[in-house]
């Protein structure tokens, strides 16, 4: 990959991830595992800067509703419980979905063939003055505000500097890393989000979603790269398949040639002896 086409990779990066006079590109994620007969827990909710999850034909559905039940967004998704990497089928699958996030949201249904499985509430901002582990300054921007520490680095030239980003990102700090050096330094709070320059396609505990030509070794899906890999994986071990049988083609052949071989001398002796 040149250097231009690096660049242009990181201004992108950059424009999707980072706080701006336009504002962040917020997400609503939602994690869940559920089972084959429909049972679903462990179900949680955050709001992040990101790339929402595309909706796919699925006997899943996944709707986002308002306080007056008015539907905001839906979606089908394709669960399935299948491992590619194991090669088998499974009772249980956690998975993660991204929906573009507004404030008004507050109910999400998740149905199996118009059959709902599970309702849950969203409380993403109680409008309190604190602000708590489950808000943050895209979820509940009057509990947490840009110098607070919310786990949400907003890089904007704004006067503030927010304790969430690592030196060198928020124009408003100074000291501490520096972002654009080269390292992914995780020990030190730099991941994708924060230094994309830095840690596109590393392991840094956050999943990249990026057509970067690395596979992201946080993402469990959602990463194009991913599937690329699989299909040149699948590919390689066909074409070792096919290797392999021509290959014992080619020893039984000769084979049997030399063994038509050995059978003609062997009547041609039997002949000149008579």
């Amino acid at each position: 990959m040149n250097k231009l086409m690096m660049s242009v990779i990181i201004i992108l990066s950059l424009a999707i991830f980072s706080a701006s006079s336009s504002g962040v590109a917020a997400v609503l994620r939602i994690d869940f595992d559920i089972t084959r007969n429909g049972s679903i827990s462990n179900f949680e909710t955050s709001v992040s800067a990101g790339r929402a999850t595309p909706a796919a034909e699925g006997q899943y559905t996944v709707t986002i509703f308002d306080s007056d039940k008015n539907v905001l967004w839906s979606g089908g998704q394709n669960l399935s419980f299948f491992v590619h990497d194991a090669n088998i089928e499974v009772e249980k699958m956690h998975y993660s979905i991204k929906i573009p996030y507004t404030p008004n949201m507050t109910m999400v249904t998740i149905a199996h063939n118009n059959i709902t499985l599970f309702t849950g509430n969203l409380e993403l901002c109680n409008s309190d003055g604190d602000c708590d582990s489950n808000e943050n300054n895209l979820s509940c921007p009057s509990d947490c505000s840009m110098d607070k520490e919310d786990g949400i680095c907003i890089n904007a030239q704004d006067g503030i500097c927010d304790p969430d980003c690592i030196g060198g990102y928020d124009p408003d700090c100074s000291g501490g890393l520096t972002c654009g050096d080269g390292i992914c330094s995780t020990d030190d709070g730099e991941n994708f989000f924060l230094c994309p320059s830095d840690c596109m396609g590393k392991q840094d505990d956050v999943c990249d979603e990026m057509e970067d030509g690395a596979c992201d070794p946080d993402c469990d899906s959602g990463d194009p790269d991913c599937i690329h890999v699989e299909k040149r994986n699948e590919n390689s071990a066909l074409v070792t398949i096919v290797a392999m049988a021509i290959l014992i083609l080619v020893l039984i052949s000769a084979a049997l040639s030399f063994k038509k071989s050995m059978r003609n001398k062997a009547r041609g002796k039997q002949q000149g002896g008579m």
